[in-house]
């Protein structure tokens, strides 16, 4: 897996950046700022591919297309590994999009991760409810289809009876589709918004930065995004939560608002 270091400063503390669902470690065009900025406040920044990076790869098969949503466990593992191997002792996860969901999961499986000191979630979504309001009850028969195929030994087949069966996005595998979209599972229990309980954030022991666009129709959140972020202040005292003006998922345009937000919160709260 390919990714890109920022270490412009003496410091042991590291933040990994965890990209979205079919991104990778250079698409997100605010990265080189943020980067920047994290340099200039002594802290060295990763951002990196997991085997959810883009659409799919056939060599061997991964990518969002085919990825398992626990798998992220092990992809954060890895490249935590590689920053203690490179002297690194104190460390930031920061997501966007699906990112924040798969941190969220991370820290809930590795409740002793002492070695994290904060999480920054950014575009935060809630991609498993947004999947079932995209379709409606067309989801059903997408769940008939992917079960179907297992069962007959060909969980690696994309899904037919909507090409872009990943709400409209991308194409999906049945194993992926059935992985990600069961009632009960792993992702839908990470910022599972219209229940109105997120336990697993709530668990979260360290300060957390969220930031989200304002835009609600271009927003993962299942919920109106104010709603989002009066459940996700009143379920964790340790969350800073803020929303940018006139902003889509990927803040566009406003990389220096952004920059100055995950600045503001790294002084008041780390240092």
């Amino acid at each position: 897996m390919h990714g890109l270091m920022f270490d412009n400063c003496q410091t042991k503390t590291a933040c990994l950046f965890i990209h979205g669902t079919g991104s990778n470690f250079y698409q997100n065009e605010w990265v080189y700022p943020l980067a920047t900025m994290m340099n200039k406040n002594d802290i060295a920044f990763l951002s990196v591919n997991n085997r959810g990076s883009h659409g799919f790869s056939p060599y061997p098969p991964h990518g969002a297309t085919m990825e398992k949503f626990n798998g992220c466990v092990d992809d954060i593992n890895g490249w935590i590994s590689h920053l203690k191997d490179e002297g690194y002792n104190r460390f930031i996860l920061l997501g966007h999009s699906l990112g924040t969901e798969k941190i969220i999961h991370y820290m809930d499986q590795k409740k002793k991760a002492g070695h994290v000191v904060s999480v920054v979630l950014l575009g935060f979504s809630d991609s498993y409810h947004e999947q079932k309001d995209h379709w409606g009850s067309k989801f059903h028969t997408l769940m008939k289809e992917a079960k179907s195929l297992i069962d007959n030994e060909k969980s690696e087949t994309f899904l037919s009876t909507e090409w872009f069966s990943h709400a409209g996005v991308l194409p999906k595998s049945a194993m992926s589709f059935v992985d990600f979209y069961s009632e009960d599972s792993d992702l839908s229990k990470a910022l599972p918004f219209p229940n109105g309980k997120l336990t697993k954030y709530s668990r979260i022991r360290v300060p957390i930065l969220g930031v989200i666009g304002d835009r609600d129709f271009e927003e993962w959140t299942a919920v109106t995004v104010n709603q989002a972020i009066d459940l996700m202040r009143s379920e964790n005292t340790n969350s800073t939560i803020k929303k940018i003006s006139n902003c889509d998922h990927d803040f566009t345009g406003k990389h220096d608002e952004l920059c100055n937000i995950v600045d503001s919160f790294l002084k008041s709260k780390l240092q």
